[in-house]
């Protein structure tokens, strides 16, 4: 089976940005509940692993349904952030893993997602431990993406592009590993957007891996047009970024 490399620094590239990623990384609607209720892969009794967890914004929409889910991920800045805000929840069960090697016993979830962090795994070997864990083989591999053909959408993405490192290495080709991935998988999308004042269009830019952090090389350019750009779209001291959460779901 073929696969797609990965960048070496992947386990530990957002330590340090957990708290930006954590204040400022787009939340996901609670209709993706209802939606994945409605297919059929999802219950109250379900056993979840969320995988690539970071600091928990997924693995909270599931444990407010109810669900018991095992927060998997590697980067131990990220699972801290995610045991501080998730801890109260009797469900919660953190676990310093990967995606290629879990720690998690066979066969027991029910239901493995991954929600913005697929780009950071091995296709293959993904595959191969999702099955192993899964009962049924269901993935459900989960992005909130931004409308970049126009407007604020279109000049942020410039933005980061003309600012971010290695950018293009890190958001690759998503779809083709998706095939690589999946046995078969079908689309389904939300509406998600967002509004932000200043400091959270900001702090969007931050929580990135690839974008420079207070203090580095360009990040006072980087703010200074970060601070143009809101000017440009702000209304009422907001802007609106039109973000659609997508699902793809199937087996493996």
């Amino acid at each position: 089976m073929s696969d797609f490399p990965v960048a070496p620094d992947a386990k530990t590239r957002f330590s340090g940005r957990a708290s930006a990623y954590s204040k400022y990384r787009p939340s996901y609607p609670d209709g993706l509940i209802d939606v994945l209720n409605r297919e059929g892969v999802l219950q109250r009794k379900s056993t979840v692993a969320d995988i690539g967890s970071g600091t928990g914004l997924l693995t909270q929409l599931f444990l407010k349904n109810g669900n018991d889910v095992f927060a998997v991920e590697p980067n131990a800045d990220m699972r801290g952030a995610a045991e501080n805000l998730l801890s109260a929840y009797p469900g919660f069960h953190s676990v310093n893993g990967s995606a290629e090697s879990t720690g998690l016993n066979g066969r027991s979830v029910d239901l493995v997602v991954a929600g913005q962090a697929f780009h950071w795994f091995s296709p293959a070997e993904a595959k191969k431990e999702f099955g192993r864990i899964s009962r049924n083989g269901t993935v459900a591999v989960i992005y909130n993406t931004r409308g970049d053909s126009e407007g604020l959408g279109m000049d942020y993405r410039k933005l980061t592009a003309r600012f971010g490192r290695n950018f293009s290495d890190v958001m690759g080709p998503v779809e083709d590993r998706l095939r690589v991935f999946f046995s078969s998988y079908e689309l389904l999308t939300l509406p998600n957007p967002k509004q932000l004042d200043l400091d959270g269009l900001l702090g969007r830019l931050l929580s990135a891996s690839y974008m420079p952090a207070e203090g580095e090389p360009g990040y006072e350019a980087m703010a200074a047009e970060v601070r143009e750009l809101f000017a440009r779209y702000e209304s009422g001291g907001k802007v609106t970024m039109r973000m659609t959460t997508e699902i793809f779901l199937g087996t493996v």
